[in-house]
């Protein structure tokens, strides 16, 4: 329970971060599902969907360089953010 609770905050983090990046995301950002690769039971984990090949104005935006640069910044943003958050709460 605890590794799915940190996954949850993890995505919470990582939704923030997009969207102080000025990023578009989808009204219901922070979705659940149930794939074999975020079931770990001891590594919290989260699934990014950057956008849709099949769609072609957000296949544009990702064969846009600045564009990748963007959601790769606000992505280590998040991340660093998490663990920060994780150090702290281990000393405490």
């Amino acid at each position: 329970r605890n590794t799915q609770n940190q996954s949850k905050y993890f995505a919470n983090v990582l939704v923030d971060d997009f969207k102080s990046s000025k990023l578009k995301l989808l009204r219901s950002a922070n979705r659940h599902a149930n794939f074999a690769v975020l079931k770990a039971p001891d590594i919290p984990s989260v699934l990014v969907e950057t956008g849709f090949m099949s769609n072609n104005a957000e296949a544009t935006k990702l064969n846009n360089p600045a564009h990748r640069k963007r959601i790769a910044d606000a992505l280590k943003k998040g991340i660093d953010a998490y663990f920060k958050t994780v150090k702290e709460n281990e000393r405490s």
